[in-house]
């Protein structure tokens, strides 16, 4: 069995099931992370802030610049630094402002209570998984717009990726924000395209990479029009030829012809020829 099909060939038909209680969990998980930090907050951050006057005034001047905000903006973009702060995230006021300068930088059209709660969990979820904030924001932007969800659910994404061992080769936040618009257009959920990077995981990959780069071959040839991809549907039913054929005038995504095309692979009574036209969708 050709390696490319071999991974594909494991996603299965089925690319949520198992991932599903795993995004349940993690948002508990996140919730419980976040009130561990309220809970070493309080008085005691708010009196750090008030004695580190001189540091708070630099890493605002800071924040300032880094986003060109000025005048009643920056006033409340500091109120959001404030109370982030004060709720216990950060190990000093200058990280926590850096943290807000990134999302804001890197997110989008998002109000001053999702900036507070977006820096917090970013912060936190650096913290506890030893992430660069910088690619935990880029990779939230980026589920935010290719899935039409919102900051929350994507941080609770990124915790069970994160528990479930989906960072393995250090790159799970670098491939969501090289990958996530791929997979929206393809018509997946976000909840869909983490089970498949969990399926692709257990299935023994060197590296994410591998996993999204034979999901976008197949993209790629499942529209292509190519002799390959053309016989390699035509040994198929004719059921799955109408999926297929409905998809290239516009009815329904790449991701229903992919899951399609696997189900009834992995139904074949002949692997071989199921190998072969593995091989004509996914590549070698």
């Amino acid at each position: 069995m050709s390696k490319v099909f071999d991974i594909a060939f494991k996603l299965g038909a089925e690319l949520t099931s198992s991932f599903k209680g795993a995004f349940s969990e993690a948002s508990s998980s996140m919730k419980f992370l976040t009130g561990a930090a309220a809970a070493v907050g309080g008085i005691g951050a708010f009196t750090a802030v008030v004695g580190q006057m001189s540091e708070m005034s630099d890493s605002l001047s800071k924040l300032s610049a880094q986003t060109g905000t000025f005048g009643a903006d920056m006033e409340a973009l500091e109120g959001v630094a404030k109370n982030v702060f004060r709720s216990g995230y950060g190990e000093s006021f200058d990280e926590v402002t850096e943290a807000l300068a990134n999302v804001k930088q890197n997110m989008h059209n998002l109000d001053n209570g999702e900036l507070e709660r977006m820096t917090g969990d970013a912060l936190m979820f650096a913290d506890t998984f030893d992430a660069d904030i910088n690619e935990v924001t880029r990779a939230a932007n980026n589920m935010m717009s290719s899935f039409g969800v919102t900051s929350t659910t994507a941080m609770d994404l990124f915790a069970a990726g994160a528990q479930r061992g989906l960072n393995f080769s250090d790159e799970m936040l670098d491939n969501v924000a090289e990958y996530a618009p791929l997979f929206g257009e393809m018509g997946y959920s976000a909840e869909e395209y983490f089970g498949i990077l969990e399926r692709g995981a257990k299935a023994g990959v060197y590296n994410l990479d591998y996993v999204n780069d034979v999901m976008k071959e197949f993209q790629i040839r499942s529209k292509d029009g190519s002799k390959a991809t053309k016989d390699a549907m035509g040994d198929l039913s004719k059921e799955t030829q109408n999926v297929w054929k409905e998809f290239l005038k516009g009815n329904g995504t790449v991701a229903d012809v992919a899951s399609t095309v696997v189900a009834e692979l992995q139904g074949m009574d002949d692997q071989v020829a199921a190998n072969q036209i593995g091989v004509g969708l996914f590549g070698r």
